[in-house]
C-alpha cells in the first residue's frame, strides 16, 4: 500500500516537471546574441513517458475508491485516466463494487454511511458536494402531479408521476385501462434527466391487460453488454403490470429509444387462492442479470431472467420448524446465487440470520446454514443489498425511537460494522451505492 501510494506520488511529480520542461523549452520573443547566451545547464536524464495503458494497469491496482479518489486529484492527466467509463467499468469488475454511500429513507433524504465504516469516507465525500448534489433532483419538470422516487441503481433514480392511481402503482382491478405514469430518469451529480417516451398504445392494446390490479416501475440490472454499470449512460427501465391471471413486463432500453413487452400466463395458477394483496411484487433484488421477488405466501423466488426475459420460479426450504421472513438474494463470492435469509425458529422465538447458496444440482437446494444468532431485544429488517454489503435495520422492542441502528454485513467476509444510526423504520428505503462525485461521469 506504502509502495503504491509512493508510486503515485512520483507520477504526479513526473507530469509536473515534463510540464515545467515544455514551458521552459518554447522560443522567447528576444532571442539573446550567442555572445550574451548563458553557458548552457546540463540536460537532465530523460524520463521515460508512461503512456494512458500503463496508467490504467497501475490504477486498477488500487486498492479502494477513496486511493483512486485521492489519485484523480494529484494531476488532468490522472482524472482524464480514471475517470473514463471503460475503466470504471474495468475497475467494478476487479472487485471494487460502487461504494455504499448510504441510502435514501421515504422522505428523500440522505443517510450516508457513519464512521468507522470503511464507506464513511467516501460518503463524505458526498456529504462535501451536498450543494450540488439533491438527491430529490428538484430541477425535474414542474407539474401539478409530483414526481414520486420509485427506484435507485447505478447512481441513477427513477421518478414517476400521474396516473396508476395517482401515483402509487396500484389500480381497482376492475378495468383495463393501464394508466401508465410518466417516467424520468435523473443522475442527481450532473443535475441531468430523461423524460421517456410513453409506452405505445399499440403495444399495451396487445398485451390485453384485462383485470389490472398494479403497476410498478423499475430500473433493470444491467447486462454484459451495457455500459450503464460502470460509469456510461446507457440504461432500460421496466414496468411490471400484474394482472389477476398474468404479469406482463414492458422493458424500455435507452440505446434503442424503444419499448418491447413479453407476457407470462402461468401467473395465475401460481396465485389461484390467494388474495390479491398478498400476492403483490414488492421488494425486488438483482443478482447476475436476475431479478428476484420473494413470494413468502408460496414459499418460492419469482425470478426474471433478464438476459433471456424468461420468468421462472424457485423452491424455498420449508420445515416446520422454521419460517422465513425475509430474504435478500445477493452475488455469492464464488459466483453464484446466495440468499441472506431472516428466519423464525419456532421452537424458541428466536430470530437467526440464514446463508445459503443456491446449488440447482443439489438434492437439497437450499442447505441453510446459521450466520449468527440475533439478539431478542430487536428486531430486524433485510433493507437491501448493494457496494459489496447487505444493510440491516435493528429496531429496538422496548426502547425509544432512537434506538434503532444499521448495520452491514460484507458479502465476501461477513464482517458485521455498524453503519448508522436511525430514527425511524427504512421501509421504502433505496440504497445508493456509487463512485465519489468527483469521479462519476453524466449517467444519462
Amino acid at each position: 500500500m506504502a509502495n503504491l501510494q509512493f508510486l503515485l506520488k512520483r507520477l504526479a511529480k513526473l507530469r509536473c516537471f515534463r510540464r515545467r520542461r515544455r514551458r521552459a523549452a518554447k522560443p522567447n520573443a528576444a532571442t539573446p546574441s550567442p555572445a550574451a547566451r548563458p553557458a548552457p545547464t546540463p540536460t537532465p536524464p530523460s524520463l521515460a513517458v508512461l503512456s494512458d495503458d500503463v496508467l490504467r494497469e497501475i490504477f486498477v491496482r488500487v486498492p479502494s475508491h477513496a486511493d483512486l479518489a485521492r489519485a484523480a486529484t494529484a494531476c488532468a492527466g490522472f482524472r482524464r485516466v480514471i475517470t473514463e467509463p471503460s475503466f470504471l467499468r474495468r475497475f467494478r469488475a476487479a472487485g471494487h463494487p460502487p461504494a455504499l454511500l448510504g441510502f435514501l429513507d421515504a422522505g428523500g433524504g440522505f443517510v450516508p454511511a457513519e464512521p468507522p465504516h470503511p464507506s464513511a469516507a467516501a460518503a463524505a465525500a458526498g456529504a462535501a458536494a451536498r450543494d450540488v448534489v439533491d438527491f430529490a433532483c428538484p430541477f425535474l419538470p414542474s407539474s401539478p402531479d409530483p414526481w414520486r422516487r420509485r427506484d435507485v441503481l447505478d447512481g441513477r433514480v427513477l421518478f414517476s408521476r400521474g396516473a396508476a392511481g395517482g401515483g402509487g402503482g396500484e389500480v381497482d382491478g376492475q378495468g383495463d385501462d393501464p394508466g401508465f405514469m410518466d417516467l424520468a430518469v435523473c443522475d442527481p451529480v450532473s443535475r441531468r434527466y430523461v423524460l421517456l417516451p410513453a409506452v405505445p398504445a399499440d403495444l399495451t392494446a396487445s398485451a390485453q391487460l384485462h383485470n389490472l390490479l398494479d403497476l410498478q416501475p423499475f430500473f433493470a440490472p444491467p447486462r454484459d453488454d451495457d455500459d450503464g454499470g460502470g460509469g456510461g449512460t446507457s440504461f432500460r427501465v421496466m414496468y411490471m403490470a400484474r394482472c389477476q391471471s398474468k404479469l406482463v413486463v414492458f422493458t424500455f432500453s435507452s440505446d434503442t429509444q424503444q419499448w418491447s413487452s413479453t407476457s407470462y400466463d402461468g401467473w395465475g395458477i401460481l396465485v389461484a387462492a390467494t388474495p390479491s394483496q398478498e400476492a403483490a411484487l414488492t421488494q425486488r433484488h438483482h443478482a447476475h442479470g436476475c431479478i428476484f421477488w420473494f413470494l413468502r405466501w408460496a414459499k418460492k423466488l419469482l425470478v426474471l431472467d433478464t438476459f433471456t426475459m424468461e420468468l421462472s420460479t424457485i423452491n424455498l426450504p420449508s420445515s416446520e420448524l422454521i419460517e422465513i421472513h425475509q430474504v435478500a438474494i445477493v452475488e455469492s463470492a464464488r459466483g453464484g446465487i446466495g440468499m441472506f435469509a431472516m428466519v423464525d425458529e419456532i421452537l424458541d422465538s428466536t430470530f437467526d440470520m440464514f446463508y445459503v447458496v443456491w446449488d440447482p444440482e443439489g438434492a437439497n437446494k437450499w442447505p441453510l446454514e446459521r450466520l449468527m444468532k440475533l439478539p431478542v431485544e430487536f428486531r430486524y429488517n433485510l433493507v437491501g443489498a448493494a457496494g459489496g454489503y447487505l444493510l440491516v435495520q435493528g429496531i429496538s422492542v422496548q426502547g425509544p425511537v432512537q434506538d434503532q441502528v444499521c448495520f452491514t454485513v460484507e458479502l465476501k467476509t461477513f464482517k458485521v460494522e455498524m453503519f448508522c444510526e436511525t430514527r425511524r423504520t427504512l421501509i421504502g428505503a433505496d440504497l445508493f451505492a456509487g463512485f465519489a462525485p468527483s469521479l462519476s461521469p453524466p449517467s444519462v
